[in-house]
């Protein structure tokens, strides 16, 4: 799962539903109005629009309903801005409900833009649009949701609706929060917080000021966060946000907490947790009780610290938070080394900083992913100067045509025939050495990336081990130092061997593709890699069975096919069950061999199948111990396969496990 199904703290959307217990009078005003239309025209179906979205943040359900009636009279009098807000209005439901359905919204969305493009209403092309950022940013899908923010915004400042603009930059600068962009995060803020004054809208000012004073808080700007969020916490106690008030008190609590005011930290924590189990929200406990444990171990009272500790371990998993569980695994080994259980001490930091890893990969992904919508951006900006210098030329190459005719019109038509070949082979080898950069590239960024990406969970042991020694130097007995060390020396091989590799494949880009065939068993590979992954087969206990012919033997490159075996192996484990069981084998075939490696692991279905190799996909799944790789071992594998005239491929099913089988040609 991605990064911003796991977040809890309030980093609010202006387009969220808040649960306020009573209706306004304007409200109530554009309901009475209704009931005393009788015909079904255009001013009804605007009404009842009205109605809907002013129910968004009262009442979903009449939302729903409201936009159902509106679209069901556009629908009958051909009103087609009607039918597309109505549309609108109904995916905002689906994207609200309890159990969100943002796959449903997101179809409706797109038949609402279908039919809004048919007419000239910029407003509701622009809300639309908005409405389209807030679907994929449900979906996780930050760039995209972005992008049509920011085409919602530029509509919206066209037409001069402030009101509209702070919203969507309110919203852009939540996006950017996600993104960990903090800079750009504020700027939005501020610059809706300016408008929302201007207009003087109290509930709008209150939620702005609670994000721009959480987002310095993250900035560990004590100053700042104290001044906006002392703006916001009585608008939202006045309005009644009851939602929201826990995360204000909660945020009291950190700020508390970072000036060593802890009796106060523990009031505010308390308070939030009560209000929070009070309504059921579970995900915004985590964070209470992540303060709570906290505070007492800032405080020295360590068993305290432990058994919130512990429940807020638990809850994190239950609701699978994933950034606050990181949080508490992060505090959790630091409390049992200062009460000397330096074994759980130990296994909470490898689970701290395997689930940092997964993150980090997660969060590199995000960012490039933004980077290339920036390079796209990019890409046709520089295409339209192109395209305008081309015209430029055009016309230049015209005049001097009409010069040249004047002058003598065989001369110059040879002269511009000579120029147009010259100009056009210059081109095309132009293109064709870019091309080849851009190859090269790739593979070079994709070897560099997996090679880092295997470094990081061993160099992350190691600095445990290393951490968890200089922490205790004079608590650990023997047997605990021994087991340290045993393990600090097999994390020390496993990086050891990895950085062979790359200096080896180093050595061969230098000089060229060229593969360094070698006849050899394909046993010694094989084996060799099992043996760098005991660590992994260990921890779910997963037995090998190995039916690899000693006496099968082929020239293949050592370095490129280990790194296939490496990573298919490491696929397996990852999928496989605890007590599962993976079998290896290989058979000759004609012009070659073909080796297959099969689990009993989860599998996938023919979805994620059909990607797997893909080249323009960089996702990865989660495994069942929550590993996180970078999405690029399968297809670097594919490369290095093919590289030896053969092929990759996989099949599975979901629950029954995975084979993958590659085959190995004479070349």
């Amino acid at each position: 799962m991605r990064i911003l199904k796991h977040l809890t703290t309030a980093y609010v959307l202006l387009f969220s539903s808040f649960h306020i217990h009573a209706q306004t009078p304007e409200l109530d005003s554009l309901q009475n109005s209704l009931s005393l239309t009788t015909v079904d025209n255009l001013e009804k179906v605007d009404l009842l629009l009205q109605i809907s979205l002013k129910s968004n943040r009262y009442d979903l359900n009449k939302t729903f309903k409201y936009a159902q009636d509106a679209f069901g009279i556009a629908d009958s009098i051909g009103y087609i801005n009607g039918q597309a807000q109505a549309l609108r209005m109904m995916a905002e439901y689906y994207m609200r409900k309890p159990g969100s359905d943002t796959d449903t919204a997101l179809v409706i969305l797109n038949e609402s833009l279908a039919r809004q493009r048919e007419t000239t209403d910029v407003i509701g092309l622009g809300s639309i649009y908005r409405s389209m950022g807030t679907c994929y940013f449900f979906l996780n899908k930050i760039p995209e949701a972005i992008d049509y923010s920011h085409q919602s915004l530029e509509l919206f400042e066209t037409s001069d609706a402030k009101e509209e603009v702070a919203n969507v930059a309110t919203n852009i600068g939540s996006m950017h929060l996600i993104q960990r962009n903090f800079e750009q995060a504020l700027n939005y803020y501020l610059r809706a917080l300016a408008i929302f004054q201007e207009l003087n809208q109290p509930f709008k000012i209150g939620v702005c000021t609670y994000n721009i004073s959480d987002v310095y808080l993250t900035l560990n700007n004590i100053e700042k966060a104290e001044e906006y969020l002392a703006i916001s916490m009585p608008i939202l106690e006045k309005l009644n946000l009851v939602t929201m008030l826990p995360s204000g008190l909660n945020s009291y609590g950190r700020i508390s907490l970072k000036k060593g005011e802890f009796q106060s930290a523990l009031a505010y924590f308390n308070k939030a947790l009560e209000q929070n189990e009070a309504m059921g929200i579970e995900s915004s406990k985590c964070d209470n009780l992540i303060g709570i444990a906290e505070t007492y171990f800032k405080m020295g009272r360590y068993n305290q610290a432990l058994k919130y500790g512990k429940i807020a371990s638990d809850l994190t998993q239950a609701v699978n938070i994933v950034e606050r569980r990181r949080a508490i695994l992060e505090l959790m080994p630091q409390i049992y080394a200062k009460l000397g259980k330096y074994d759980k001490a130990y296994e909470t930091h490898v689970d701290f900083k395997t689930l940092s890893d997964s993150l980090f990969n997660e969060l590199n992904i995000e960012k490039i992913t933004g980077l290339e919508y920036q390079y796209e951006f990019e890409k046709e900006k520089e295409m339209l100067l192109l395209k305008q210098k081309e015209k430029e030329a055009i016309q230049q190459a015209k005049i001097d045509r009409e010069l040249l005719l004047r002058n003598g019109f065989i001369a110059g038509f040879v002269l511009l025939f000579l120029f147009g070949v010259i100009l056009g082979k210059s081109l095309i080898e132009k293109r064709k050495t870019n091309q080849e950069l851009e190859v090269m590239n790739k593979s070079k960024d994709d070897i560099f990336a997996v090679i880092s990406h295997d470094l990081r969970s061993p160099v992350g042991n190691i600095k445990a081990f290393i951490d968890l020694i200089v922490s205790s130097p004079d608590q650990m007995d023997q047997k605990e130092t021994m087991m340290v060390l045993d393990k600090l020396g097999a994390q020390s091989t496993s990086v050891y061997n990895i950085l062979e590799n790359l200096l080896i494949w180093a050595k061969s880009q230098r000089q060229g593709s060229v593969l360094n065939l070698e006849d050899q068993p394909l046993q010694n590979v094989i084996t060799e890699n099992v043996n760098l992954l005991q660590e992994k087969l260990k921890q779910k206990n997963i037995e090998i069975e190995n039916k690899v012919d000693q006496n099968l033997k082929m020239p293949f490159d050592h370095t490129l096919i280990s790194t296939v075996v490496r990573n298919v192996l490491a696929n397996a484990i990852k999928f496989s069950k605890d007590k599962g069981k993976i079998f290896i084998n290989a058979i000759s075939i004609e012009n070659g061999i073909e080796i297959s490696i099969s689990d009993n692991g989860i599998g996938m279905d023919s979805q994620t199948l059909q990607g797997l190799f893909d080249q323009s996909s960089y996702r990865s799944s989660t495994g069942t111990h929550e590993e996180r790789g970078s999405g690029l071992g399968l297809k670097l594998c594919r490369d290095f396969v093919e590289m030896h005239g053969g092929s990759i491929w996989m099949e599975s099913k979901e629950e029954e496990g995975s084979t993958c089988f590659f085959t190995l040609q004479y070349v």
